[in-house]
C-alpha cells in the first residue's frame, strides 16, 4: 500500500495526544476536558497536533459533526488480529483520529456498563486503542516528535514503543520519537492478572520488578512510567506529593523517586470560552466583573426557586459539583454541615454521583434539613453551571487532588473555594485568613469534618461580617487567569526541551 501523505504544517514540533476520552466525543471527567482544550492551545503556539481516541459510537452525540472514514487498519495484539476503522473529525481546528471497533468501543458507556460495573476486558480495549494509535500513525505517515500518553489507558504506548513491540519497528518509522506519560490521577493504575500479557502483546520477560510487575499483578501505569522519556503530572505540588509517600504515590512513589529528574508538574487550565458567565446560555442571567453581585443574586434566586429552596438571595449558598467519593472528601461533608446548621443561615446545593454510601448519607442530610440542603444525584452540565454562578462558596474537601478544575471554574464565576490544602488546590488557592491581601479562598489541612466546618465558617464569617471585604475578594478571584494559555506555553517549552534532550 502506498504511504498516505498527512500534510505537513508549519508546526515546529509534531505532537500526538492519545487518551481514552475527549469532549465532545466521549467524556467522563477532567481528562476529557484537558484533551479537548490543551491541543488547540498548543496549535496556537505553532505546534502540529493530532489527537487519537476511541470512537464510542453509542456515546458520541455528533457535536463536532459526523466523523469521516479514512482508512482500514489491521491491528495485531498477541496472536489475534483486529479490524479497526480509522475515522477523522475536527474539533477547534485540531484533527482528531477516532479508532472504531464496535466490539470494544461501541458500548453504552466508556468505562462502566449501565449498572456501573467496569468492563471486564478493559485491559484489552485500551491495549487495542494504544496499538491502534501506533498503527494509525504509520497508516497516515505522520511521524510525531512526541507522543503524549494519558493515564494508564494509553500507558501501553511507551511499553510497546520502547520495547519494539508494535510490528513495524524494522522500518524505523518511529525511531527517535519521544514519549511522555501524563498522570492525571495516579489512583487509577490498570492492574490486572499476569495472564493478560500474551493477549495484549507484551512478553513475559517484562513481568519483572523493574518493569510491569506490581505485588503479583501487571501494572500498566507502572510500565508507562518506567519506559517513558518524561513523566508529567497535572500540578507542581502533585508531582512532589506522589514521590513522597504511599498516601499519594499509591505504591508507585519508589519508581517515581527513582526517575525524579524526569518528573515535571504542569498545572492544568480551563476553557475560558466554555466557562464564561458573560455568555453562558445555560445561566438564568449573564454577568461580568462590573455587575457580578447583581448577576449572582439573580441567578441564586432563580436556582432557589427551581430546586424548591426558600427564596432569599441574601442567604449564602454553598455549592458542590463533584464525584461523591472519599478521594473528594465528601464523606466528611454531612457531619461538617451538622456542625454548622445551628450557627449560621446558609443553603447547600449538591450535584454529583458517586459511592452509594456517600450518596445515601447526603440524602439523609437533605431529609434532616430540607430548607437548607438539596442533593441532586445526577450528571447535569446545565445545572452545574447554574450552581457555579449562584454559589457564594464552593466546597472541595479532597483528600488528594492532582490538579482540580472546580476551583478554577469557581473563580471564573466569582465563587470562593473552600478546599483542603493538597495537590493543585494548594497551588491555586491562597488562604484568605492567612493572607487577606492576596487570599483567594479558605484552606484547611486535616481531613476531618471539624476542619472542614471550621474553614466553611471562616468563609461565612467574612460573608456576614465584612461585606466590603467579601466584595473585594469576589472581584479579585474573577480577575485571575487560569485559562490554558499559560499552561500550554509551559507544555510547549517542556516538549521542545524533551526533543532537544534537555530534560
Amino acid at each position: 500500500m502506498a504511504k498516505r501523505k498527512c500534510g505537513k504544517k508549519k508546526g515546529d514540533l509534531k505532537v500526538v495526544f492519545t487518551a481514552a476520552e475527549m469532549h465532545p466525543f466521549g467524556k467522563v471527567g477532567g481528562l476529557g476536558d484537558v484533551i479537548s482544550s490543551l491541543p488547540p492551545e498548543l496549535e496556537k503556539l505553532g505546534l502540529d497536533v493530532k489527537v487519537i481516541i476511541p470512537y464510542y459510537t453509542k456515546v458520541y452525540k455528533g457535536e463536532a459533526g459526523e466523523p469521516k472514514h479514512i482508512a482500514d487498519l489491521r491491528v495485531k495484539l498477541g496472536t489475534k488480529e483486529y479490524q479497526v476503522d480509522l475515522y477523522s473529525a475536527t474539533w477547534k481546528g485540531i484533527e482528531v483520529w477516532l479508532l472504531r471497533n464496535d466490539e470494544m468501543f461501541g458500548r453504552d458507556g466508556i468505562y462502566l456498563d449501565p449498572s456501573g460495573v467496569a468492563y471486564e476486558d478493559e485491559y484489552l480495549r485500551f491495549a487495542l486503542l494504544s496499538m491502534g494509535a501506533l498503527a494509525s500513525l504509520k497508516e497516515m505517515n505522520f511521524k510525531p516528535d512526541v507522543i503524549l500518553a494519558n493515564d494508564w489507558h494509553t500507558a501501553y504506548i511507551p511499553i510497546y514503543l520502547k520495547n519494539n513491540l508494535y510490528g513495524f519497528e524494522e522500518e524505523g518509522f518511529l525511531s527517535g520519537t519521544k514519549v511522555a506519560i501524563v498522570i492525571h490521577n495516579i489512583a487509577y493504575q490498570g492492574q490486572f492478572p499476569k495472564d493478560i500479557l500474551g493477549e495484549v502483546g507484551i512478553p513475559e520477560s517484562l513481568y519483572t520488578i523493574d518493569a510491569l510487575e506490581f505485588y503479583g499483578k501487571v501494572n500498566i501505569l507502572k510500565g508507562g512510567i518506567v519506559f517513558s522519556d518524561l513523566i508529567i503530572t497535572v500540578s507542581p505540588t502533585y508531582a512532589k506529593e506522589i514521590q513522597e509517600s504511599p498516601e499519594y504515590g499509591m505504591g508507585l512513589e519508589g519508581i517515581l523517586r527513582a526517575r525524579s529528574s524526569k518528573v515535571v508538574g504542569i498545572l492544568n487550565g480551563i476553557d475560558y470560552d466554555y466557562w464564561n458567565p458573560s455568555k453562558d446560555e445555560e445561566l438564568y442571567f449573564n454577568y461580568n466583573l462590573r455587575n457580578v453581585f447583581k448577576g449572582k443574586l439573580a441567578n441564586k434566586e432563580k436556582l432557589q426557586e427551581e430546586l424548591g429552596l426558600p427564596t432569599d438571595p441574601e442567604i449564602p449558598l454553598l455549592g458542590v459539583v463533584a464525584r461523591l467519593a472519599e478521594q473528594k472528601g465528601f464523606d466528611l461533608l454531612a457531619d461538617a454541615i451538622r456542625e454548622l446548621k445551628d450557627r449560621y443561615k446558609f443553603q447547600l446545593v449538591i450535584l454529583g454521583t458517586g459511592k452509594p454510601e456517600i450518596q445515601e448519607e447526603l440524602k439523609l442530610l437533605e431529609n434532616e434539613l430540607p430548607d437548607k440542603v438539596k442533593v441532586n444525584i445526577a450528571f447535569d452540565p446545565v445545572l452545574a453551571k447554574r450552581i457555579y454562578a449562584s454559589s457564594d462558596l464552593f466546597l472541595m474537601p479532597s483528600r488528594f487532588e492532582p490538579c482540580g478544575l472546580g476551583q478554577m471554574i469557581a473563580y471564573r464565576y466569582g465563587t470562593i473555594p473552600v478546599a483542603r490544602r493538597t495537590g493543585g488546590l494548594k497551588d491555586t488557592i491562597v488562604d484568605y485568613t492567612e493572607n487577606p491581601s492576596e487570599g483567594t479562598g479558605f484552606l484547611f489541612d486535616d481531613p476531618t469534618p471539624v476542619a472542614l466546618s471550621e474553614a466553611i465558617s471562616r468563609g461565612l464569617d467574612l460573608y456576614y461580617g465584612d461585606r466590603k471585604a467579601w466584595r473585594g475578594l469576589v472581584k479579585r478571584v474573577m480577575k485571575l487567569d487560569y485559562s490554558w494559555k499559560r499552561s500550554a506555553e509551559r507544555y510547549a517549552e517542556v516538549l521542545r526541551d524533551l526533543v532537544r534532550e534537555k530534560v
